[in-house]
């Protein structure tokens, strides 16, 4: 049999390591053993992460020119930063959301599966807090039912998320956004001794630190996170406090019009010219036999 060590058993969402194979020995004793964690990537793992403030994320909002990508990847990348960071999700939970996981009665998003990074296999959350209900801020309401309208329940709910599972792809296009929103600072671009450089992760941090800022309770916020107790999320994904808002604005921030419809429709192109507020493109919308 092959053996692996038991710290490392158990850890295939990490994507560092393959996912162990337990069964007859192969003509490699060492296949399926996870690597030995460097030094480098214990000093990486032990700096914390940064949220990106509501004021900067209005900034990555507006973004609708990268160098390289057609304009409806970039509002899809978009869309994808937005659920990540408004539903604080884990990556692996992200890649596994369906539109029928989405409860339109009660205004909640069910966690019931995470899809693995290497191996694209469908599985459990990680621990049975991990199983859980989170609630759908009102803010992403338009965006969700524009993305799950006419799609059956077994649609992956963020396609682009599914199909892109590449962790350091994914990091790297975040950043790559936040520089095309005109964001510089070298601790979210770079990081230092405190601060990992900004990754795919870094929008569950925002999301909980948003959380955090307008005083959300600590029990519930764990529990909307999937932690055991409130000393996970405060001591990893909560950064910020009430006293942030009134420097970096108010979380949660409404949707401009070009993010929610996408891959524009023509009865809708002269209102978006006009600047109209989501709520009346989706009366037009809803006018025109949409959802």
């Amino acid at each position: 049999m092959v053996k692996a060590p038991l710290s490392r058993a158990f850890t295939d969402d990490d994507p560092r390591y393959s996912s162990v194979r337990v069964g007859p020995a192969s003509a490699s004793p060492a296949l399926g053993i996870k690597p030995p964690v460097t030094t480098a990537e214990k000093a990486e793992d032990s700096r914390g992460r940064q949220p990106l403030m509501p004021s900067h994320f209005r900034k990555v909002l507006a973004v609708r020119h990268v160098d390289g990508l057609p304009v409806a990847d970039v509002i899809d990348w978009v869309r994808l930063f937005v659920i990540a960071a408004y539903t604080f999700v884990r990556p692996e939970e992200l890649y596994g959301l369906r539109c029928g996981d989405v409860d339109w009665e009660t205004m909640r998003l069910r966690v019931r599966r995470a899809l693995q990074v290497r191996t694209g296999v469908t599985k459990r959350p990680k621990t049975k807090t991990a199983v859980r209900d989170v609630p759908i801020h009102p803010n992403l309401v338009p965006l969700l039912k524009i993305m799950c309208h006419g799609k059956a329940p077994e649609t992956a709910l963020v396609p682009l998320a599914t199909s892109t599972r590449d962790v350091e792809k994914n990091a790297a296009m975040s950043r790559r956004f936040l520089l095309a929103a005109g964001i510089t600072d070298p601790v979210l671009l770079e990081g230092d001794d405190d601060h990992m450089p900004f990754d795919f992760r870094n929008w569950r941090t925002t999301g909980c630190s948003w959380h955090a800022m307008l005083g959300t309770d600590s029990w519930l916020l764990a529990k909307w996170a999937g932690h055991k107790s409130p000393e996970t999320t405060w001591s990893h994904y909560a950064k910020e406090g009430p006293d942030a808002l009134k420097l970096h604005g108010k979380p949660f921030p409404s949707l401009p019009c070009q993010t929610t419809f996408s891959k524009p429709l023509p009865i809708l192109a002269e209102f978006w010219l006009f600047g109209l507020a989501p709520s009346t493109i989706s009366r037009v919308y809803s006018a025109k036999g949409g959802t």
